[in-house]
């Protein structure tokens, strides 16, 4: 009977068969598996079989092989289904896609379709043995994290939505974006994004109301990669810092002399570089939204750190985690907006005061009940009725700049009525209002054999290491350390120093 028994040993999307003959033993059949997939030789994994209603069993040494051989004829069967699990952490990427804004409208829910309809497009419906959960639990199929981040009135991060797809593809991020526009508010938004082809694309399509910025972090490891080659020390770093001074430049006068200065320090490649990006997605003066003082999508990489943790863990556990570490922490910030008493969150307040520091030696002078000049050098104009400013940093921010935070401190009205509201205590404790509910294990519905049906992801495994860090831009610059074992700077420290010793 043994000998007519065949092992449906299944890899990912493949399946290996393998007839069981007189003498067939453990070590034969692994290497049969070496020898249908090289990769494996140098991996660790373990076998699991499937024989009836018994699941999971272990195959390990001749032993298991024989049992498994028993087991089979005792219930009469021909084939044998046999998993390979890889033994590998399972790495989650989070891609920057910011919301500039801290709305108090919004709220935090988690955009997670069927992962089983998202990842698996099998044209059958075929029932699986259990321990397929166990291995989609256990980060046997590879994923991606893509989020979204704004920020509340504090200045605090909001992770606004979340998901789990199988790759970061342009399909991937249209769905994402589709989901994330039934959970926003439909006022005019500034979204922050990197310059993925899914996101250059889709973003204006979805969200045809909303102004589309990219980040300048991003912005500034391209241009460095643009200008790789021999160059004099400190040239790229010069030549970045006049870009970053054109991002920041507030009227369009400011920018044309800042872009002049970067085309004669830079050359024809900062000059084709700035020219191959839009200005309306990037300066200041020619954005045409709002950015409220972000200029990158650091936001996101704060996100990123944040759930490190959680990212180690299985596609089911992570998921978990990040809902209980954000439903905690919007706990933790309505307790704490109760022991507000101002109108401006504690942030702003510390803002509005160190403007005022700044520019209370400054005289100002009235030219009537709203427009007052600044003698400040340069002198500017402020308008506190239309809540603008000459140096256009009020419109830029949505925030008063120092020589309007000025005006209105030595005139002596109500700061609080020209701030945004998006800045005050009662847009931050709107935000909070809506928590995430708990949800108990103790009560939930058993799996039972008639339910668990489970299709399996058509996955590839990736090149290369599973990666934990944030895979850095091209261009990006590294902050070295100094080892105080060999005392030379690199990236590397006493611990991890291979260098020979004198």
């Amino acid at each position: 009977m043994e000998s007519s028994i065949l092992l449906l040993c299944k890899y990912g999307s493949f399946t290996l068969v393998v007839k069981v003959a007189t003498g067939f033993r453990f070590e034969d059949f692994v290497g049969s598996i070496h020898r249908k997939w090289n990769e494996l030789i140098s991996r660790s994994f373990n076998l699991l079989y499937v024989v009836s209603e018994h699941r999971n069993c272990v195959l390990e040494n001749d032993d298991d092989f024989d049992n498994m051989l028993a087991l089979a004829t005792s219930y009469g069967v021909s084939c044998v289904e046999v998993y390979i699990c890889v033994e590998e952490i399972q790495s989650l990427g989070c891609f920057d896609l910011g919301n500039s804004s801290g709305n108090g409208e919004c709220r935090t829910v988690q955009i997670l379709e069927d992962p089983l309809e998202k990842f698996c497009h099998h044209n059958e419906t075929k029932r699986l043995s259990a321990d397929w959960a166990s291995l989609i639990t256990h980060g046997r199929y590879k994923g991606t994290l893509l989020a979204t981040v704004g920020k509340d009135a504090n200045q605090g991060l909001f992770p606004l939505a979340y998901g789990i797809v199988d790759s970061e593809t342009d399909d991937n991020w249209l769905w994402f974006l589709i989901k994330l526009k039934g959970i926003l508010s439909t006022r005019e938004l500034s979204i922050i994004t990197d310059r993925h082809t899914g996101l250059v694309k889709h973003v204006p399509e979805v969200f045809s109301n909303c102004y589309h910025a990219y980040c300048l972090e991003h912005l500034k490891n391209n241009l460095r990669d643009r200008l790789s080659g021999r160059a004099p020390n400190g040239f790229r770093e010069r030549v970045v810092n006049l870009f970053v001074d054109c991002a920041h430049a507030p009227t369009v006068s400011d920018f044309d002399n800042c872009v002049k200065e970067l085309c004669e320090v830079g050359g024809e490649k900062a000059k084709e570089f700035i020219s191959s990006v839009s200005y309306d997605h990037w300066a200041n003066a020619y954005f045409p939204g709002k950015r409220y003082g972000e200029m990158s999508s650091n936001a996101v990489e704060s996100f990123n750190s944040w759930i490190r943790e959680a990212r180690k863990m299985p596609i089911l556990q992570c998921v978990e985690q990040i809902r209980v570490q954000i439903m905690r922490q919007m706990y933790e910030r309505k307790q704490l907006s109760r022991k507000w008493c101002s109108v401006v969150c504690p942030e702003m307040d510390l803002l509005l005061k160190n403007r005022f520091d700044k520019g209370k030696t400054w005289p100002v002078y009235g030219s009537s009940d709203e427009v007052f000049e600044v003698s400040s050098f340069p002198a500017v104009v402020v308008d506190i009725r239309n809540k603008s400013c000459t140096c256009c940093r009020w419109d830029i921010h949505s925030f008063p700049c120092v020589y309007a935070v000025t005006a209105l401190q030595k005139i002596g009205v109500d700061m609080s009525q020209y701030i945004d509201p998006l800045y005050t205590i009662e847009a931050f404790r709107k935000s909070y209002d809506c928590p995430i509910n708990p949800i108990p294990s103790l009560g939930a519905p058993e799996v039972t054999k008639e339910t668990a049906i489970i299709l399996p992801p058509k996955t590839r495994r990736p090149r290369g290491r599973p990666k934990v860090a944030r895979i850095r831009s091209r261009g990006e610059k590294v902050r070295q350390i100094r080892c105080s074992r060999c005392q030379k700077l690199g990236r590397h420290n006493r611990k991890s120093c291979k260098e020979p010793c004198d």
